[in-house]
């Protein structure tokens, strides 16, 4: 017999799905579909109608995306607001927005590893190394302004990304509002 260290549940042993069930369920859709919340038998009978509804659920169930390169980059966890800088003249009065702090560093963070050093033949930071620079400008304004804020975000990649200078030269960008 098979025996699940925390739980102490006990598969049982002609049963097509107990190794199945340990491998890919949940211990609770385990539960749920063989009736075994202490070291008790299965009735067969029943454990096939409750795994044709579970089965059915998880058929409803949410694939991975079909892309394998992906990244999301949120300014600020599920729940808490993005602050945003404000430049103030000596009344406290707001004279000029400048944006989120999550958009300030990752801007600041980007010229500084792509325009700022210019050294020949070097390599610059991978992507989620940035990501990580950007979080520890995020935590310098956090502390000095004492309103805390931690971006969030998850890579799904196969490799590093890491941005290369522009061949093209003598190019205007013009910025409008």
């Amino acid at each position: 017999k098979l025996r699940q260290s925390k739980t102490d549940i006990v598969p049982h042993t002609t049963t097509h799905l107990s190794f199945f069930s340990k491998l890919y369920f949940p211990n609770r859709i385990y539960q749920y579909f063989t009736d075994q919340s202490t070291n008790k038998e299965i009735d067969p009978n029943n454990q096939k109608e409750k795994l044709k509804e579970v089965l059915e659920i998880l058929e409803d169930a949410p694939r991975n995306p079909p892309l394998m390169d992906f990244i999301t980059i949120k300014s600020t966890l599920p729940g808490f607001v993005s602050y945003r800088l404000v430049d103030k003249d000596k009344n406290g009065q707001v004279q000029e927005y400048l944006g989120s702090s999550f958009i300030q560093a990752l801007c600041e963070t980007l010229s500084e590893e792509y325009f700022e050093k210019k050294e020949k033949g070097r390599k610059h930071m991978e992507l989620e190394g940035l990501l990580r620079s950007v979080q520890l400008k995020i935590n310098e304004v956090s502390e000095r302004i004492d309103w805390w804020q931690t971006m969030q975000w998850e890579a799904c990649l196969r490799k590093y990304i890491r941005f290369r200078e522009c061949k093209a030269k003598d190019i205007n960008v013009e910025f409008r509002n």
